[in-house]
C-alpha cells in the first residue's frame, strides 16, 4: 500500500518543482512553459510505476488527483459599518479598452467596497480609487487587457503586470497544432494533446478547412486510443500514427485515397479498420506490425480491391471484407 503513495507523492512534488521553476526562471517576463515540464512529471511517474510493477493511470485521472477538488465556499462576512463619505474626488480619465480575448471568456473587472480591483473574483492589492476623498489620480487603472499563450495578461498605469490566470480557448480545447498551409487550409498535428486518449479533429479551424494530417502528425502518441478524422482531411502524411500502441480503431474518412508508408506502423494493438472505396494506394509497411489485426473492412467490391496499388511489405492482412463477400 505504501508505492501507491510514494509514487503520488512524488509527482505531486515534481508537479510543484515545474511550475515553481517556470515561475523563477524568467523573472517578471510571464511564459507559459509549464505544459512540457508537467509532461515531463508524468512521463517520469509512469516509468516509476512500471518499474515497481504498478498499473499507471492515465494522464487525465492522474492531473485531477493532484490538482485535488475545490474546497467549498466559505460563509459570507458581515457587513461593516459605512464610513463617512469624503469629499468628491477629481474624476480620472477614461481607462482605454482591452483588447478583446481570442477565442477566450469575457474576464470580469470589479472594484471592492474598500476601493480595490477584483479580477475573475479575487480581490488583489491594488488600490481603484482614492480613498477617504483623495484625488482618484491617487490609485491605478487598467492599460491593457490581452490574451498571451491562453492566460488573461492585465497591464496596470503603475506598470504591474497581473496573470489573470487562464482564458478558456473553446475552439481549441485539446491543444491541437495548426499550420495554414499555402491553399488556405490548415494542417493539423498532435500539439500538446500527446497524454490524450481520446482526440476529435474538427472540420474547420478560424473558418477554414481542415484537409491533412501532417508527417509524423501523431507519431508515438502512446496513450492514443481512439481518433476521429472529418471527411475533409484529404492527406495523412508518412509515419502519420507510427507508434501508437494502444489505438484501437480506424474509420479513414471517405476523401482520403492514398495510404501512404508505415501510416499504421507498429499499431501493435489495432483491431479495426474501415476504408472508403476511394482508396486507390496503400503504401510500404503501412500495417507492419499491427499483429492484432486480422481482418480489413473495405467499403467496397472484391474487384475494387484488387485494383488498389499496394507496396511490397504493404501488410500481412488474413481477411479483407468487401461489400460483395471476403477476400
Amino acid at each position: 500500500m505504501k508505492k501507491p503513495f510514494t509514487i503520488l507523492a512524488l509527482s505531486v512534488v515534481c508537479f510543484i518543482c515545474a511550475l515553481g521553476f517556470a515561475a523563477c526562471k524568467n523573472g517578471d517576463k510571464i511564459v507559459d512553459t509549464h505544459n512540457k515540464q508537467i509532461v515531463s512529471v508524468y512521463n517520469a511517474y509512469i516509468t516509476y510505476a512500471e518499474e515497481n510493477g504498478i498499473t499507471p493511470k492515465s494522464y487525465e485521472e492522474w492531473l485531477a488527483l493532484i490538482k485535488g477538488e475545490k474546497g467549498d465556499k466559505g460563509d459570507k462576512g458581515d457587513t461593516g459599518a459605512q464610513g463617512e463619505k469624503g469629499a468628491d474626488g477629481i474624476n480620472g480619465a477614461d481607462g482605454k479598452d482591452g483588447q478583446n480575448g481570442k477565442d477566450g471568456t469575457t474576464p470580469t473587472i470589479e472594484i471592492s467596497e474598500e476601493g480595490f480591483w477584483i479580477i475573475n473574483g479575487e480581490k488583489t492589492d491594488f488600490k481603484a480609487v482614492g480613498q477617504d476623498g483623495e484625488s482618484a489620480a491617487d490609485g491605478v487603472s487598467i492599460v491593457s487587457a490581452v490574451v498571451e499563450s491562453g492566460d488573461l495578461i492585465i497591464t496596470l498605469t503603475d506598470e504591474t503586470i497581473i496573470n489573470a490566470g487562464k482564458v478558456y480557448n473553446y475552439e481549441n480545447s485539446q491543444e491541437l497544432d495548426f499550420f495554414l498551409k499555402d491553399d488556405g487550409t490548415y494542417e493539423v498535428k498532435v500539439g500538446n494533446a500527446v497524454l490524450l486518449s481520446n482526440i476529435v479533429i474538427p472540420d474547420t479551424y478560424k473558418g477554414r478547412a481542415i484537409t491533412s494530417i501532417g508527417e509524423r502528425g501523431f507519431y508515438e502518441c502512446k496513450n492514443l486510443i481512439n481518433i476521429s478524422m472529418p471527411d475533409s482531411i484529404t492527406n495523412i502524411g508518412e509515419d502519420a500514427f507510427n507508434g501508437c500502441t494502444k489505438l484501437k480503431n480506424i474509420i479513414m474518412p471517405n476523401s482520403v485515397s492514398r495510404i501512404l508508408d508505415r501510416t499504421f506502423y507498429n499499431c501493435s494493438q489495432l483491431t479495426s479498420i474501415t476504408l472508403s472505396n476511394t482508396v486507390s494506394n496503400i503504401g510500404e509497411h503501412v500495417f507492419y506490425g499491427c499483429t492484432c489485426l486480422g481482418n480489413i473492412v473495405f467499403n467496397g467490391t472484391k474487384s475494387q480491391w484488387k485494383k488498389i496499388k499496394k507496396a511490397d511489405y504493404w501488410g500481412s492482412i488474413k481477411v479483407i471484407h468487401c461489400i460483395d463477400g471476403d477476400i
